[in-house]
C-alpha cells in the first residue's frame, strides 16, 4: 500500500467526476506506518468535518433570513373583533369565516381565547392565529 485515498463526494452525494479528482484527499504513505497514515487521515477528516459544519450553519442562517424576509407577524389586542375560520354546522368538511368574535385573552403569541360578540357568557373558544382575521364589523 503506497497511497491512502479518500474520495470526496459532491454536495448532492454523487461521486466526483474525473475533472474534480484534484479534490480527492491524497496522503502518500511512503515514509509512514499504517497507524501514522490513519492518524493523519483522521486529522484531515476532522478538518473537513469542521469546514462542513461551519458551511452547514451558514447555509441554515442564510435560509432562515430568506424565509423570514417577507414574514409579517400578526398580533391581536384583547377586545379586538375578529372572524374565525370554522366548519359549517351541517357539513364539517366545509369551512367558512364566522363571527364576529371578541378576543378575551391572549394565551400565547399564536393562541387566543375568543367569545361570540353577542354572547359574552358563552363558553370561550381557543383558536390559533392562523384561523383568525381582523374584521371591521362591530
Amino acid at each position: 500500500l503506497r497511497h491512502l485515498f479518500c474520495a470526496v463526494h459532491s454536495p448532492q452525494g454523487n461521486p466526483l467526476e474525473p475533472k474534480d479528482w484534484s479534490r480527492v484527499v491524497h496522503i502518500p504513505l511512503a515514509n509512514l506506518t499504517m497507524q501514522e497514515a490513519l492518524s493523519e487521515w483522521m486529522e484531515k477528516f476532522q478538518e473537513y468535518e469542521t469546514q462542513v459544519r461551519i458551511a452547514h450553519r451558514q447555509a441554515q442562517a442564510d435560509q432562515q433570513v430568506k424565509y423570514n424576509q417577507n414574514r409579517i407577524d400578526i398580533e391581536y389586542e384583547v377586545g379586538e373583533n375578529v372572524l374565525a375560520w370554522l366548519p359549517k354546522t351541517k357539513n364539517k368538511t366545509y369551512f367558512t369565516w364566522k363571527g364576529p368574535y371578541t378576543i378575551i385573552r391572549k394565551i400565547n403569541p399564536v393562541t387566543y381565547s375568543i367569545v361570540s360578540e353577542g354572547k359574552p357568557d358563552a363558553t370561550p373558544r381557543v383558536e390559533t392565529i392562523r384561523n383568525l382575521t381582523r374584521t371591521t364589523i362591530t
